[in-house]
């Protein structure tokens, strides 16, 4: 349901149910190290945890005033305020704040802020059947996707750990971006007659990753925030979806130096 108060201001509120099933395999191949000639195979299906049964209610204030080009906002800002509770066989409290500002000090760069928290609060919200969240999405902070991390970047911790990559996985996230954006091919571009837009920016990231019983560092804590740069160009293929490729620099990674990631996502 929604209640527009005017053209940029409304109310969301939303309810539904989910239900969260689980299911686990154990594949086994053994190979012969000379010849390379399957020994051995089998299957195992695993126990698993019973089902999530859940009701999910939300409620949202929303504001946008925010002007788009081909690739993402431009101008103006927007912000979104959001609670939702679920209750089942789990109760938790879930909570959003998202802030977006643009600004075009000189036409046609665009100055794009953004800061974002969102997390799950309550007796049932770092249960183990629930996927934790992480801020190495392209969405959030570039340069810490899952598929990069090497073995050898978890040398010398515990067994089962890897604080490198431990860090950004948490029930609670905190992000803030910052980019300048200047669009070189479509209306406002540099070349204005390109019927596809095309555009570069340089970017800045920070996030922190954290849970009930590990505050972040800006609080006194000792979950460490995690910062990247870089630079990314982003292109309209063709109205489908938005293509980012990314050159990034991980900050918080003594083990990698730049990097290249590629994703289908908008511009936040």
């Amino acid at each position: 349901m929604v209640y527009p108060f005017n053209r940029a201001h409304r109310f969301e509120f939303s309810g539904g149910f989910r239900n969260i099933s689980f299911e686990a395999e154990s594949l086994l191949r053994v190979y012969d190290a000379q010849t390379g000639g399957l020994l051995q195979s089998g299957e195992q299906n695993l126990t698993t945890p019973d089902s999530l049964h859940l009701g999910v209610s939300t409620a949202a204030l929303v504001y946008d005033t925010s002007i788009s080009a081909g690739l993402g906002p431009m101008l103006g800002q927007r912000y979104r305020v959001e609670g939702s509770t679920t209750i089942g066989s789990l109760s938790f409290t879930t909570a959003l704040a998202d802030y977006r500002k643009y600004f075009m000090p000189l036409r046609p760069i665009t100055l794009a802020f953004r800061i974002l928290h969102y997390g799950r609060y309550g007796g049932g919200a770092e249960d183990q059947r629930l996927q934790p969240l992480f801020i190495g999405d392209q969405m959030l902070i570039r340069g810490y996707d899952v598929n990069s991390f090497s073995a050898s970047e978890c040398s010398g911790a515990a067994p089962g750990t890897c604080p490198v990559f431990d860090r950004l996985i948490g029930s609670r996230v905190g992000v803030a971006n910052f980019e300048v954006r200047a669009p070189l091919f479509g209306p406002l571009g540099l070349i204005s007659k390109s019927f596809l837009p095309v555009e570069i920016a340089a970017f800045a990231d920070a996030g922190t990753a954290w849970t009930s019983a590990e505050s972040p560092d800006w609080a006194g804590g000792d979950r460490a925030t995690v910062t990247s740069h870089g630079g990314t160009l982003r292109i309209n293929l063709l109205g489908f979806a938005i293509g980012e490729v990314d050159l990034v620099h991980p900050n918080n990674r003594p083990q990698r130096d730049w990097l290249w990631q590629f994703g289908l996502t908008q511009s936040f």
